[in-house]
């Protein structure tokens, strides 16, 4: 769906010509918010990520973590990667999208995905001790949600 994005008034530059807005055809996600556009991008490449890994999960690693039984961590690992990323989505189509709920779900992703991926990898169990840290930031991100917006809203915009 495409709206012409208008500027409220006409602008006068310094050297005293007027300059009339012309309309652009935008989408209206790029009238309203770009921040918007950033964090749909972040998600996009999280969730591509996710696939990725998950494939590579379960075709190249797959006999390395069969034989360490790190199975379920890898699995569990892109799962919460990808539920997240497309949570981030979500949030990119909030007005305005709400900051510490993407922070904290960016950090959780890291934290604790980041932390299964190379406990997976590695072997080095005491990465396992961080990985709650990446949970605590997950959960604290969907609580976030429950928290009116500093303008007020709280839901996802209609068409």
């Amino acid at each position: 769906m495409r709206q012409a994005c208008h500027r409220p008034t006409a602008s006068r530059s310094r050297s005293g010509v007027t300059n009339t807005p012309l309309p652009v055809s935008l989408p209206q996600v790029f009238c309203n918010n770009m921040k918007a556009i950033k964090v749909q991008q972040i998600a996009s490449v999280l969730a591509c990520l996710g696939v990725l890994l998950g494939a590579f999960g379960a075709h190249a690693l797959n006999e390395t973590l069969a034989a360490s039984g790190r199975v379920d961590n890898w699995e569990t690992a892109v799962f919460y990667h990808l539920i997240h990323a497309i949570g981030l989505l979500v949030l990119s189509r909030m007005k305005p999208p709400p900051k510490w709920t993407i922070y904290l779900f960016l950090t959780g992703i890291v934290i604790f995905s980041g932390s299964l991926y190379a406990l997976c990898l590695t072997g080095i169990t005491k990465l396992g001790a961080i990985t709650p840290v990446g949970g605590l930031a997950l959960m604290s991100g969907w609580l976030t949600l429950c928290w009116p917006q500093k303008n007020g809203e709280k839901h996802l915009h209609g068409p």
